[in-house]
């Protein structure tokens, strides 16, 4: 397997912006209530790795991947799916080690994950839909080596 360059982790991060904002959206309108239990399990399982200072890679993808198959449309959980293992942990692995991802982005991210939960139980699509774009955003900004938009908020 070839090495994910950043561009390669930028333009898929991209494409995720896209589909998982609009999927998250979805997903609040049609979720059930054992969706939303398994969505809130990946959430748990991601707070307790990040928390313990484990790499959360799996845990970040299972949540990602639950919120998917509550958006009720295939296509959106088979690119899930598609991309999630090509993506989350050579991110992780390959950015970490690069000094690109640290404390503070785990802490924004358990921070990020809990405004697409609590908008997802309000059954909210519109709030879904903006706390999944300021988390893969913020990731984005990360990527591109620019200051994180939640800087000093």
């Amino acid at each position: 397997a070839s090495e994910t360059t950043r561009e390669d982790v930028i333009a898929l991060v991209e494409l995720r912006l896209g589909v998982e904002s609009e999927g998250a959206a979805l997903a609040a309108k049609r979720r059930t209530d054992a969706q939303l239990a398994e969505i809130q399990g990946a959430a748990l399982a991601y707070e307790t790795a990040a928390g313990a200072e484990q790499a959360p890679a799996a845990a970040d993808y299972a949540f990602h991947l639950a919120i998917a198959r509550a958006t009720g449309n295939a296509y959106i959980e088979e690119l899930t799916e598609y991309l999630g293992p090509l993506i989350i942990p050579r991110m992780r692995v390959s950015l970490t080690s690069a000094g690109t991802f640290g404390d503070r982005d785990l802490s924004n991210s358990r921070t990020e994950h809990r405004a697409i939960l609590a908008a997802l139980a309000a059954s909210d699509p519109e709030a879904a839909r903006a706390a999944m774009l300021a988390h893969l955003g913020r990731t984005l900004e990360l990527l591109k080596g620019a200051p994180p938009a939640s800087e000093g908020a």
